[in-house]
């Protein structure tokens, strides 16, 4: 009787054991999933884009498309000390991968009123992602292929117009420190959504 008494208590045991540690692993499932935020790489063509411009020699510059082909946008969580030499201590930091493949983005959209242009949103560990690295590369598609700038538009002189399409052909890798500008940037909470900005550094 010891004996029936003796193994039911080890298989009541085991199954509180096995119970307690399949609780545990969803837990810690949910404790992942929760304590990630949504990345938002947007990217800003800036007033004089949208707006246009004046050269000093009295040309007004009007852009129609400005296109950019960016790749290998990564962020990463940078300790302070490690601003002055960026492109060397990137690899080693926290980093989320954003985007991989090569993007045409058009930074001439919307009016001057327009917000910053969504690019994409990344799913990412929560975390203060205060720089950037990316890539420009020739891209496959848009106006002129295998450029990385292409610039559209007109330019007017007194009675002159000229339309023009120019295409740069100039890959180059960003290695960019944390956003100045009107507001933080980057700043990632668990459940909520965060901006990080495209810009030439």
């Amino acid at each position: 009787m010891k004996k029936t008494t003796n193994l039911t208590s080890v298989i009541v045991l085991f199954t509180l054991l096995l119970s307690s540690c399949q609780a545990g692993e969803s837990t810690a499932k949910q404790e992942t999933i929760v304590s990630k935020g949504n990345l938002v790489l947007v990217a800003n063509g800036e007033d004089f884009v949208r707006q246009g411009f004046l050269t000093k020699d009295g040309w007004q510059i009007e852009f129609d498309r400005l296109e950019v082909s960016v790749s290998q946008v990564i962020a990463y969580e940078v300790n302070s000390d490690y601003h002055q030499d960026l492109n060397k201590n990137l690899q080693s930091q926290p980093q989320v991968l954003i985007l991989e493949q090569a993007t045409t983005i058009d930074l001439a959209a919307g009016d001057d009123q327009a917000k910053p242009i969504v690019v994409i949103n990344t799913e990412a560990p929560e975390g203060f992602y205060n720089a950037l690295s990316w890539k420009m590369q020739p891209a496959k598609d848009g106006l002129l292929p295998n450029q990385t700038i292409v610039l559209q538009g007109k330019a007017v002189k007194k009675q002159r117009n000229v339309n023009f399409l120019l295409g740069f052909h100039l890959p180059v890798t960003y290695y960019c420190g944390e956003f100045v500008g009107d507001s933080r940037k980057g700043m990632l909470q668990a459940g909520k959504s965060a901006e990080v900005e495209l810009e030439p550094c």
